[in-house]
């Protein structure tokens, strides 16, 4: 069923968030943001992930999803959450937390120089 699918891999990435950005995810529960809320709409297909990384960063993580499956999805979720962990810790509010989990996140993720290095990190070291 692909429901229990995406509600196992949505579990996988709040699980990982809680172990690797713990400092996120008390923030996140503290202004009630619930996380799968999200995580499911950037699971929905692996295409999804467009809206968030740049094209070669899409083809890099294309071929790990071919070779490794969705623990490539999941990995690339933890590192679009840790490159925004600082700017959402900052929102006092819950509609401000949603509104940066939401948009497009090309233009705030690549003006973050260390994006590329943490994908790199969290896909090859995670897996």
């Amino acid at each position: 069923n692909s429901r229990e699918g995406r509600s196992r891999i949505a579990k996988s990435i709040q699980e990982r968030v809680e172990a690797d950005l713990p400092r996120l995810s008390e923030h996140l529960k503290v202004k009630g943001v619930k996380l799968n809320e999200f995580t499911g709409a950037w699971i929905e297909s692996v295409g999804a992930l467009y809206g968030f990384v740049e094209v070669e960063m899409l083809k890099f993580v294309y071929d790990c999803f071919i070779t490794e499956g969705w623990e490539a999805i999941i990995s690339t979720a933890i590192g679009v959450l840790e490159v925004l962990e600082n700017t959402i810790a900052t929102e006092g509010d819950k509609g401000s937390i949603e509104e940066i989990l939401r948009a497009p996140l090309n233009e705030l993720l690549w003006s973050d120089a260390d994006f590329r290095a943490i994908i790199n990190k969290r896909i090859r070291g995670g897996l």
